[in-house]
């Protein structure tokens, strides 16, 4: 009878871990997620930044 409890709580721990895996592997992809807006955001003006820095040196070097 022992065995069977033993075995029984195990699976239960088991059952817990896993879904407290899951639920860190959500949180951070929900992080993921609302950081990849901002990144793309910054990347996007870093790329803006370049263009016009490299448009305004031709533009120089033209003149």
């Amino acid at each position: 009878m022992d065995g069977y409890f033993l075995d029984k709580q195990d699976k239960l721990c088991s059952k817990n871990r896993a879904i407290k895996s899951k639920s860190i592997l959500m949180s951070i992809l929900q992080v993921f997620k609302q950081s990849w807006r901002s990144l793309l955001c910054f990347t996007v003006f870093i790329l803006l930044q370049v263009v016009l820095i490299t448009t305004l040196e031709v533009l120089i070097v033209e003149t």
